[in-house]
């Protein structure tokens, strides 16, 4: 399989901001700011992202436009029904979300946990899928899927 070296995630996908999953771990995360060195964002021991480089940089091995993003997350978002403010009290399945600030993973299923991301919803009140495009990656010896959603900065 032919690969392109690009210099950032930003080169690559057009963006600032996006999804980054290793496994089963998730990451909605400004690698614009978290990664100014070109590199990937990951989860450091106390919990913040950094950013992992390699010599030669990351490597686009595929491209994918997809119509729904949460098809390439490895697991969804599930109510537990509400607090007593009516925010939604969430718990994600078969997947880890290891950092997301404003809670845009929860928002993709249309939950407003009141922390910034917006969800959108049919005439129907289901959420609303989000197209965008999926790339794997590779950056030294970590693969990662890195999803540029539409809509995203």
């Amino acid at each position: 399989m032919k690969t392109a070296t690009q210099n950032t995630l930003c080169d690559i996908t057009g963006q600032k901001t996006g999804i980054v999953v290793m496994d089963k771990q998730v990451m909605a995360v400004n690698w614009y700011e978290e990664s100014p060195d070109g590199g990937v964002p990951v989860m450091s021991p106390v919990g913040t992202p950094v950013s992992i480089t390699a010599e030669g940089g990351i490597q686009v091995l595929s491209e994918e436009r997809v119509e729904d993003i949460r098809r390439a997350l490895p697991g969804r978002i599930v109510s537990e029904g509400k607090n007593d403010e009516g925010i939604h009290q969430i718990k994600a399945e078969d997947m880890e979300i290891k950092y997301d600030e404003f809670h845009q993973i929860p928002a993709l299923w249309g939950f407003d946990l009141q922390k910034g991301a917006c969800p959108t919803r049919g005439a129907n009140g289901d959420a609303t899928p989000t197209g965008g495009t999926v790339y794997r990656i590779r950056c030294g010896e970590h693969e990662a899927a890195v999803i540029a959603p539409d809509g995203w900065e």
